[in-house]
Formats: structure tokens, C-alpha cells, sequence
């Protein structure tokens, strides 16, 4: 890039108004894996991954998810899909999508007489070349507008940009509920692939979604993508990727999702106290979160709490969360402990209590 591009580019990025913060995704870079850096048996499943990445896979056919240390220059991780069982059925598809909270897609001012354009960056790698499709979508209007982005050169890493046009007639409610949609396709049935693509914003119709696609992830137990670098920012040019640091992304990540960690040495829970007997309960705090969370042990997590000091634990066989706030709940089940009202209760964590505020 020649410097008198490179002042121009920056001149169009200050006329957009984001010197900083320009970058709209969370997570783009894939460092952050609060949930696990590895997602076997990923069939029929629509679930989140690396924190702030949502896949959907259906189909019959399999994909592994991980966190991968393969990436461009400059990038540490990536994301990485990869297919271990097969189906190319008309109705599979599968896809990656960031979900966007309207709250911080403001200063895309659609809806009004002047909005404005976005473009997206991405770096992908695959061993299947031939032409992918992408999508923006606002939740509250239902609209969609499409493009689609060819990888030429196989195994190789390779930056892609597309850039749309903003949407006066889109709707977005601008708090923390669900607005803004970008969607990466690797996958596509017949089912979806019938319509013309839309490549100017307009009502979604499903058998437009993924139109153009030569690929399909799910073909062959070879086939893998890579992506990392994700950027989305106001206006019409693709500037450098905004990296933030791990402490930054991590915070942002964390208003969605937070894991409380714990081990057979470690874990320890805020002291509670028997409510009546054989029911322990103990309150949590946690980073404020988009929205009152839900609140789950993880699949193989255990709860074990004692009369404080005993030294007798009791695991616990249910378990429940109630008065959640954005900042707290409480937390309570049944054991075997013949505690009664008022007794002082020491319960440890081993795995990991997820406190989940995704869109």
C-alpha cells in the first residue's frame, strides 16, 4: 500500500468517527476459550465455542471446533473447524456467527436517512477452494444483505474483505438484546441455496441464505477452515486489525459469559450457611453481565460442601440458581448433611460453573 493510500484510508476512517474501538466484534483474534479450547461431535448443535463465537451444524455429519495456534502473521490463535463424519443433504447447513448486542451497533445509525456503510475483514484459510458466502442480518427487522468471497489458494492463509451499504429501512433496538448479525457459511443444502443471493438489503428468506456457495465443509472428513482476525467497522474501508489486549477482550468477553474455575486442591466457594437441613446455599458474585445469567455446573462439575471445619464433605445431588441479578445469585441444592438452620457451610467447586448472559 502506497503512503498516500494508507492517509487516505486513515482521513475515511476519521470521517466514520472510530480512531479506536472501531473494531464492532468481540474475540475476533480466537484468544479467548473460557468454555475449552476443543469441541468434539459438533451434530444438530447450535452452541457457542470460543467465547463469543456461535456455531451451528446441522446436519448428521460431524465437525470438531478448536482454538488453533495456526494463524496469519501477527495473530496467535484462530478458530478452526473440521469435519469427522459426512452429509451433503439439502437441508444441511452449517455456519459461524458473531452475535452483536444493538446497543453497540448505534453509530450504524440504520434506519434513518443516512446510514452508513460496513466492512468486514477476515483472514481464512482451507483446503477448499471455490466461493464461500457471508451475511450481515438486523435481528428486529429481519433483513439481510449478502456477498460472497472466493479462496483461491488451498492450505494458504489469505485476507478477505466485504464491504455493504447500509440499510435506512432496518430497525435496531438500541439496548442489550439481540441486533446486529454476521454470518459466515462453510456449508449450504439445496434448502438454502435456491433463491438469488441478496446482495442488497432485504427481507430474509431462507432458501437465499447461503446462495452461490461451491464449498460444503461437511463433504469430506478432510476438509477444514480456519478463520481469525475478524473485524467489523464503520464505513467503507478495511483498516488494520484493531488488536486489543488479552485483559481487554477477555472483559468484554466476560459481560456475555464468565466460567468459575475450580479443582480437587482448589475451588473454594463463598461460605454459606444450611437454610434448613441437608440444604446447603452460598450467594456468587461476578462481573456485571449483559443480562440476569443463567447459571449451570458443567457437564462432569461437582458441588461438595461441609459444616465449616468438619472435614466431612457431602456432594451435592441437585442443584439450583434463584435471585439472579446481573451481578449475583444465589445458589443452593440438597446433600446428605445433617446440617440444621444457621450452621456455617464450606462448599468447594470441582470443574467449572458457568454464568451465561450470550445473546
Amino acid at each position: 500500500m502506497s503512503k498516500a493510500r494508507g492517509l487516505a484510508d486513515l482521513g475515511n476512517v476519521y470521517n466514520d468517527g472510530a480512531l479506536s474501538n472501531r473494531n464492532l466484534v468481540i474475540n475476533g483474534a480466537m484468544q479467548v476459550a473460557q468454555r475449552g479450547t476443543s469441541f468434539a461431535s459438533w451434530t444438530g448443535t447450535s452452541a457457542y465455542c470460543l467465547d463469543r463465537w456461535k456455531y451451528t451444524n446441522y446436519q448428521s455429519g460431524a465437525v470438531t471446533i478448536s482454538q488453533d495456534i495456526d494463524a496469519p502473521s501477527g495473530f496467535s490463535n484462530s478458530l478452526k473447524i473440521s469435519t469427522t463424519s459426512t452429509d451433503a443433504g439439502p437441508s444441511t447447513y452449517s455456519f459461524l456467527q458473531q452475535l452483536i448486542a444493538g446497543q453497540d451497533v448505534a453509530s450504524l445509525a440504520y434506519g434513518s436517512a443516512t446510514p452508513k456503510q460496513v466492512t468486514v475483514s477476515f483472514w481464512v484459510k482451507s483446503n477448499m477452494t471455490g466461493v464461500y458466502t457471508f451475511n450481515i442480518a438486523t435481528q428486529t427487522s429481519g433483513r439481510r444483505v449478502a456477498s460472497t468471497y472466493t479462496v483461491t489458494s488451498a492450505n494458504t492463509w489469505e485476507y478477505k474483505t466485504v464491504t455493504f451499504d447500509g440499510d435506512s429501512a432496518s430497525t435496531i433496538v438500541y439496548n442489550s438484546t439481540l441486533g446486529f448479525i454476521c454470518e459466515w457459511w462453510f456449508a449450504a443444502g439445496s434448502n438454502f441455496t435456491s433463491s438469488p443471493l441478496p446482495t442488497a438489503w432485504s427481507a430474509m428468506t431462507n432458501t437465499a441464505r447461503s446462495t452461490g456457495i461451491t464449498v460444503g465443509i461437511n463433504a469430506s472428513t478432510s476438509n477444514y477452515v480456519n478463520i481469525t482476525g475478524v473485524q467489523l467497522e464503520v464505513g467503507d474501508t478495511a483498516t488494520p486489525f484493531e488488536h486489543r489486549s488479552y485483559g481487554q477482550e477477555l472483559a468484554l468477553c466476560q459481560r456475555y459469559f464468565e466460567a468459575y474455575n475450580g479443582s480437587a486442591s482448589s475451588g473454594y466457594m463463598p461460605i454459606g450457611m444450611a437454610w434448613t437441613t441437608n440444604e446447603p446455599r452460598f450467594d456468587i458474585l461476578y462481573l456485571e453481565k449483559r443480562v440476569a445469567p443463567t447459571i449451570s455446573l458443567q457437564s462432569g462439575s461437582t458441588l461438595i460442601s461441609n459444616n465449616a471445619g468438619s472435614g466431612t464433605e457431602h456432594v451435592w445431588s441437585s442443584f439450583t440458581a434463584d435471585d439472579a441479578t446481573t451481578k449475583t445469585t444465589l445458589i443452593y441444592g440438597t446433600n446428605s448433611m445433617a446440617a440444621t438452620q444457621g450452621y456455617a457451610i464450606q462448599t468447594r467447586l470441582i470443574g467449572n460453573l458457568l454464568i451465561d448472559a450470550e445473546l
